[in-house]
């Protein structure tokens, strides 16, 4: 067997591994022969396991840190949510295996089907042509309506329901996790952790089930064709407003910053890929909506929550429980600042 890329799956971790899944999983045969880790997944460590009968993606909860949120990695729920939508006409993976008992490698794990495609970590596509480039953002609009109009009680996902308001909730689990993991005092957190509930339009409309991080990094685009094959990354998924998914994707546009990918400055014409704006009128279309959302509060929300995302990360290397370099040089203070120039942008529209 090849060396693993870091010693979270070594040789006694991957005989463990198929002895627990060659009696569960159908066509898992014969010894690991590769087990290599990808580049992306800081979250939960993400493998492409290989056997001589076939490939697979391993997911794993990584070693907790002391400082980290409770709840946080739920490989348990990811699983669950895209084997609910198995059926749903997204382009997923199938779920195959989930061991939520440590004691097999220490961790709990979860098993999918690996799908081959293109991968790309910045939302520039790059090594794609221009027309490719807008074919395949167009595409992932097209995806998110699609997500988007799903029923959450049709496709059993209604337990994903919390009670409360979704902005409620989702500003108290990241100011919270903001205050485990903080280590200096950042004055536009505090300004956003103030303004963010008076200020976030919520409406009375149905839940809707949201992917929770959707982005290029986060999907697997077919090799030939401009189209999504596979999206991927479902941990932070749950019932709420689409803005805040819309934000997600779209905020990359807005996005200037070294060690961050983003499109901010970029010459889109000369890429091929479309506006801000743009993006969203394909959405709205494929939606079926007449009109598009005011977003500058929702950005506001979302660079917040990426803020308190990176504070987290760099808590756990501090911890020694992740890599620092794979926290790639990233801070919260530049996704702050951002986060309350949109807050401040959106008071003097005076909409969200």
């Amino acid at each position: 067997m090849s060396a693993p890329r870091d010693d979270g799956l070594g040789p006694a971790r991957c005989a463990a591994l198929r002895a627990w899944l060659a009696p569960r999983v159908p066509g898992f045969e014969g010894p690991i022969l590769e087990a290599i880790r990808f580049p992306s997944g800081q979250s939960n460590p993400t493998w492409r396991l290989t056997t001589a009968a076939g490939t697979w993606v391993l997911r794993t909860r990584p070693a907790p840190a002391a400082d980290a949120p409770t709840g946080a990695h739920a490989l348990g729920r990811e699983f669950r949510i895209v084997h609910a939508l198995r059926d749903s006409g997204l382009p997923l993976p199938r779920m195959l295996a989930l061991c939520e008992d440590e004691s097999v490698i220490g961790r709990a794990f979860s098993l999918m089907t690996y799908v081959a495609g293109r991968t790309f970590e910045e939302p520039s596509l790059p090594g794609t042509d221009p027309a490719s480039r807008r074919a395949i953002h167009a595409d992932m609009m097209r995806v998110l309506a699609r997500l988007h109009a799903i029923d959450p009680s049709r496709a059993d996902l209604a337990g994903l329901a919390r009670p409360g308001r979704f902005l409620d909730r989702q500003l108290a689990r990241w100011t919270a996790q903001y205050r485990a993991t903080a280590d200096r005092a950042i004055p536009e957190m505090e300004a956003l952790i103030a303004w963010l509930p008076r200020n976030l339009p919520d409406d009375d409309a149905p839940p809707r089930l949201l992917h929770g991080d959707f982005k290029a990094g986060n999907m697997v685009f077919d090799a030939h064709q401009p189209r999504v094959v596979a999206l991927l990354d479902w941990e932070l998924a749950a019932l709420g407003d689409p803005r805040a998914d819309l934000a997600r994707h779209l905020g990359a546009w807005h996005v200037e910053l070294p060690h961050f990918q983003g499109l901010g400055g970029a010459d889109l014409a000369a890429l091929g890929i479309p506006t801000a704006d743009e993006q969203l009128h394909t959405y709205c279309e494929a939606a079926g909506l007449a009109r598009a959302p005011a977003m500058d509060a929702w950005f506001a929300f979302d660079f917040f929550r990426l803020a308190c995302i990176t504070q987290g990360l760099l808590a756990r290397v501090r911890s020694g429980t992740a890599d620092a370099a794979r926290a790639g040089g990233r801070r919260p203070e530049p996704l702050a600042e951002l986060g309350w120039r949109f807050a401040q942008r959106a008071e003097g529209r005076g909409a969200g």
